[in-house]
């Protein structure tokens, strides 16, 4: 950094600020991160659940449905090539009666026409298997996409 001078100011060091400044000192600008807090990431993106959504229920051509298939492809692959831990938890969506399974068959399609692959309706007693869980559901399906990043992870 160059005295009083500094190419890039960036307000906030939370999940979105650091990357954000990441950005630009990789492009080799200097980088200055105001924080109010005593340390990074401390208010909204500790409320961040690391689950990174596929866009199942997002109106196809919505910009909400282009990006986000694309960004959860781009994250399995900037996980694997940083070899940041992440779960490749998957989704099921669960109707609690028969008459809603037009409801999820519409999802299905439309998750289709987004670029989402392999979703497939599964039964009942896959999904107690599969979840370890209580299923109250009649029908459901896998979204086979989802992902989990857990938001602290130890690079030590």
């Amino acid at each position: 950094m160059t005295e009083n001078f500094i190419d890039t100011v960036v307000i906030g060091a939370g999940v979105v600020g650091l990357a954000i400044a990441r950005k630009f000192a990789l492009s080799k600008k200097d980088v200055l991160v105001l924080e109010e807090q005593s340390t990074f990431g401390t208010i909204t993106s500790t409320r961040n659940s690391g689950v990174i959504h596929a866009g199942v229920y997002y109106d196809k051509g919505s910009l909400k449905s282009k990006l986000c298939p694309v960004g959860n492809r781009l994250l399995y692959d900037y996980c694997e090539r940083h070899k940041i831990p992440h779960i490749n938890t998957g989704k099921f969506i669960v109707s609690s009666s028969t008459d809603e399974s037009k409801e999820l068959q519409k999802i299905i399609d439309q998750s289709k026409e987004i670029g989402i692959d392999g979703i497939r309706f599964v039964s009942k007693e896959y999904v107690k298997s599969a979840a370890a869980a209580t299923c109250a559901g009649v029908i459901a399906f896998l979204n086979p996409i989802g992902i989990q990043v857990p938001p602290v992870v130890d690079l030590a």
